[in-house]
């Protein structure tokens, strides 16, 4: 699981230190939860074991992942889940990301924060 805190281990691309992009859930069980996913790389969302682990039992276990290539470049990729996966409410395969999206699997509500140097993610100065 991938800690609010820290990034996925492994081999990670590191993004430009200016940028920061994170993963904010807004509904939900898990709603409060802020994902970092600022070193780059490959994401998991699902149940147990995934990078970003959710508690909705209408996700599944490896449901769809997010991939940061670069400072503007993050792609959200549907594993085939059962319930299917939502971007701005349009059911998706694969769709490249921007700020303020909001991603829906299961009943959960997730939403990419892209904040530059000097801004917090709560969009207030540092």
């Amino acid at each position: 699981m991938l800690d609010p805190a820290s990034g996925p281990q492994g081999n990670r691309t590191l993004l430009p230190p200016s940028v920061g992009i994170y993963l904010q859930v807004t509904e939900g069980e898990d709603a409060g939860r802020r994902f970092d996913l600022s070193r780059g790389g490959a994401f998991t969302i699902g149940r147990r074991g995934s990078d970003i682990e959710l508690v909705d039992p209408k996700v599944s276990r490896k449901h769809a992942e997010i991939q940061v290539l670069a400072r503007d470049q993050y792609f959200l990729v549907d594993h085939g889940s059962r319930n299917g996966t939502r971007v701005n409410g349009v059911r998706l395969n694969r769709r490249r990301l921007r700020h303020n999206d909001v991603i829906r699997v299961g009943d959960t509500a997730l939403q990419i924060m892209v904040v530059e140097s000097g801004i917090r993610p709560d969009g207030s100065a540092a």
